[in-house]
């Protein structure tokens, strides 16, 4: 009885993944974009596409290696599911390929206490619903900015990092 009570709770798990992100689980082919304009050419297509960034901290002498994922909603909808990753924070030496700004501008310009703390971001992660292309694209390059944060509600490991600073 137990085994069929587990079955059935993830058979109902999986339907409403799959209703709640449509083809974007499915789908295995994500386009690796390497570069802006790329990235908001495919998403504007409607097909999931990833940017890796790479970029320098100035005002703290880092380096954030990060991604974004972009999945179509799969709905009639034109949303977006946007995750960010922020796979590593370091300390490093600047180079001329580094994107201009990391995905933690706008924190790191608004916190006085992420010196101290950056290490507490690595391996985070935070998610929204973008409403357009335009809006995915202001993110890839700019980070999480003022008015992305303010227009999305973002969830994840990373707003939680943020939380506790």
């Amino acid at each position: 009885m137990k085994a069929y009570f587990y079955i059935l709770i993830t058979l109902i798990i999986f339907t409403v993944l799959m209703l709640v992100y449509g083809n974007g689980l499915a789908q295995s082919n994500i386009a690796a974009c390497d570069n802006f304009d790329s990235l908001y050419n495919v998403v504007k297509s409607g097909k999931p596409a990833v940017y890796n960034k790479t970029a320098w901290i100035e005002e703290l002498s880092l380096i954030e290696k990060s991604t974004i994922s972009v999945y179509p909603s799969g709905n009639m909808t034109a949303s977006y599911k946007v995750v960010i990753n922020i796979d590593d924070i370091n300390e490093g030496v600047y180079s001329s390929s580094f994107d201009e700004y990391s995905m933690l501008e706008y924190i790191v310009k608004g916190c006085s206490d992420f010196g101290s703390k950056y290490k507490n971001f690595n391996k985070t992660s935070c998610w929204f619903v973008a409403e357009s292309p335009e809006d995915i694209l202001e993110t890839a390059k700019f980070g999480i900015t003022f008015g992305i944060d303010n227009k999305y509600p973002l969830e994840g490991s990373l707003v939680n990092a943020y939380n506790k600073l």
